[in-house]
């Protein structure tokens, strides 16, 4: 199920960033590698540059578990057209990070 509302606030996406508190699954790391042929820095970089008004484009369920959102933004960026998907873990007891789950050349029209 999709929605166009957003789960996460993206100023609290970027502290956690910021904050390091932040990591890509192994198959994002791939694609920002083989297809951009950049590091997770730079992905960082374009993380932090993301605004809601102009780059959101849905939340979505996860389909592991229709329970867990997860936001979906396509930007431009250093010429790529880039879909980004990533959701919140963990509690504010033991501490929050953002998890990409993708980050991958966007082949769709905005």
């Amino acid at each position: 199920m999709d929605r166009a509302k957003i789960t996460y606030p993206l100023h609290i996406v970027k502290e956690l960033i910021a904050n390091g508190k932040c990591e890509f699954t192994r198959r994002a790391l791939e694609t920002i590698q083989d297809h951009f042929g950049e590091t997770e820095a730079w992905a960082w970089e374009v993380m932090l540059s993301l605004d809601s008004r102009r780059d959101f484009y849905k939340s979505t369920n996860s389909n592991h578990n229709h329970k867990i959102w997860l936001d979906v933004y396509k930007t431009r960026y250093d010429d790529f057209d880039i879909y980004i998907k990533f959701q919140l873990v963990g509690d504010r007891v033991i501490g929050q990070e953002i998890r990409v789950t993708s980050f991958k050349t966007d082949e769709s029209s905005f």
